[in-house]
Formats: C-alpha cells, sequence, structure tokens
C-alpha cells in the first residue's frame, strides 16, 4: 500500500519581503511629513498600486504595514522639479485579493 505525505524535510519556510522604494517631489514628501506628523516613520500605512489591464479589467496590488525609513537631505542643480526617493519596508504583499502565503492560525 502506497502512502502519500510531504517530502522529508519540507518545511513551511520563512516569508521575507523587500525594502521599498518610491520617487516622490518634495512637496509631496512635505505632505507626508504633515498628515502623518511626529514620529511619522513609525506611522503604519497601506500602499496601492492599480493597473488598467484593459476591457474594464484591473490588477491591484496592495502593500501592508508599510512604515518609511527616512528620507535623504540635498538635492541637485538642474531645471527639473526636486524629487526624493523614499524607503519604505512592508510586512505583506495582497495581489489582487490573494496572499502568496496565507497567515498562520
Amino acid at each position: 500500500m502506497m502512502r502519500l505525505s510531504e517530502p522529508i524535510g519540507r518545511t513551511r519556510g520563512r516569508y521575507t519581503v523587500d525594502d521599498g522604494t518610491v520617487t516622490v517631489y518634495h512637496n509631496t514628501l512635505t505632505d507626508i511629513v504633515e498628515q502623518f506628523g511626529d514620529g511619522w516613520g513609525d506611522k503604519r500605512f497601506e500602499m496601492v498600486e492599480q493597473i488598467d489591464l484593459g476591457n474594464g479589467r484591473f490588477s491591484t496590488t496592495v502593500l501592508e504595514g508599510c512604515r518609511f525609513k527616512g528620507a535623504p537631505a540635498g538635492g541637485e542643480e538642474g531645471a527639473g522639479a526636486l524629487t526624493r526617493e523614499l524607503k519604505f519596508s512592508y510586512l505583506r504583499i495582497k495581489r489582487d485579493g490573494k496572499y502568496l502565503v496565507t497567515q498562520k492560525r
């Protein structure tokens, strides 16, 4: 009689995500700091990206548990608007309503 089971040595593993970056105009950074207030790097939020796939279909990605890791100082000389690249961490990604790994119960 044959018994089916998980392969030996197979574990659930760890779910990890890399840090992200978002480039914003300097005035947007100022708005973020003003809205989040003191301790703005400690505040958690969600970041949502929605892409139009055409024919009335959309793909939505939600980054959950985001926190900014600070903002760079200084700027570069030029004719364009001043931008800032903000680094942030996040805990989970939900793509089109589904997670890669379900949470443990």
